[in-house]
């Protein structure tokens, strides 16, 4: 079943709707779909996104806009039958979007990144994505339409503040907004990881703090908060720059030879459940380790051994549900030889011990 809470104009709903009757669906959240195009008028909406599939309702959604308010929540079925059908899509807006907490997965056209909390990406309106739904994530996004960005840039150009302004200093976000906001016909696919940075410190809470303002703006609006609103996206933003709180990797798909390189290694730790040596990774795709090193940071925010740590976490996962080896067993066979770092990799990606998924997934 699928649980939905509305409000719009002081008018409260909550009711059960069959999975058959509701598509999760575009409607209810003030979208439509089009040849897997997601429309909204709204200038800006805020989507909160939480996803823990050790729970008996795996997945809640919130989504607030002007003078609208969504919750949604879908059991374990309802939400499988959701997410079956779901392929890659884009948006008529750009979207912010910010892990909260957990890891989360996105596929982007052609590529499989990772996000872990705090890291942040910006999508234009040509990028296709979906997110995929094996580990606990929260996130939250930020959708903003090409009108609203435009009259947003163009009054930070008359601040009366220079300290105000929003573009201070030559940044990859400016390059990015100058490019998707022109006059000029744009049909190719970018987007922006902000890559946290270990330094961040006392400073590591400034964006929640930020997203949380906008929210509440949105929820319980006042006197002059559109302004305010707008504010609040401009000191975002303006974060997101900071050189001691993010790295930045502008991407452009379909125009790097990297691309074909990540793809090469990414089929490389597939191929062997990650356990791939960066050195015999080097004698075969014959690139030195700190560029293949680079090209892995910028399409997952991981180091080499931390993504293909990944593949062999997911063959430990196929190996509990298809296959009646003990627990101490696939660890040994995929090389753990420490059997509480083993635990706690495996629950790091899926939210649960290997003993818990083994029960929930076993095909055997």
């Amino acid at each position: 079943m699928i649980y939905h809470y509305s409000s719009t104009d002081g008018i409260h709903v909550l009711e059960s709707v069959n999975a058959q009757e509701d598509t999760a669906s575009a409607g209810q959240f003030g979208l439509s779909r089009h040849n897997n195009v997601l429309h909204t008028e709204n200038p800006f909406q805020i989507v909160i996104l939480s996803y823990d599939p050790s729970l008996r309702v795996p997945c809640q959604i919130i989504v607030i806009a002007p003078e609208h308010y969504s919750y949604v929540e879908m059991d374990a079925e309802t939400f499988a039958q959701q997410t079956k059908s779901a392929g890659l899509h884009q948006h008529n807006t750009f979207e912010l979007v910010y892990v909260l907490s957990g890891t989360l997965y996105q596929s982007i056209e052609s590529e499989r990144h990772v996000y872990p909390a705090k890291s942040c990406l910006l999508l234009n309106r040509n990028v296709r994505h979906c997110e995929e739904y094996g580990t606990a994530f929260c996130t939250v996004t930020l959708s903003l339409s090409a009108s609203y960005f435009k009259a947003l840039l163009h009054d930070d150009k008359e601040q009366a503040f220079k300290a105000n302004q929003l573009w201070n200093d030559s940044t990859d976000l400016k390059d990015f907004l100058s490019l998707e906001l022109s006059d000029e016909e744009n049909n190719s696919k970018n987007y922006i990881d902000f890559i946290p940075r270990t330094t961040q410190g006392s400073r590591s809470g400034e964006v929640e703090r930020l997203f949380n303002k906008l929210t509440q703006t949105l929820i319980q609006p006042g006197p002059g908060d559109t302004f305010f609103f707008r504010g609040y996206i401009c000191q975002l933003l303006n974060l997101l720059c900071q050189k001691d709180m993010y790295t930045t990797h502008p991407i452009a798909i379909g125009t790097q030879s990297e691309s074909r390189i990540f793809s090469q290694i990414t089929q490389l730790l597939e191929e062997t459940d990650g356990r791939i040596s960066r050195e015999l990774l080097v004698e075969k795709l014959r690139y030195s380790g700190s560029y293949l090193n680079r090209i892995v940071q910028t399409y997952t925010g991981m180091n080499i051994t931390r993504y293909a740590l990944y593949f062999t976490i997911k063959r430990a996962a196929d190996m509990l549900s298809n296959t009646n080896k003990t627990i101490t067993t696939i660890a040994g066979e995929l090389g753990f030889t420490n059997r509480t770092y083993f635990y706690k990799a495996f629950q790091k990606h899926y939210g649960q011990t290997p003993r818990e998924y083994r029960v929930q997934h076993r095909n055997f």
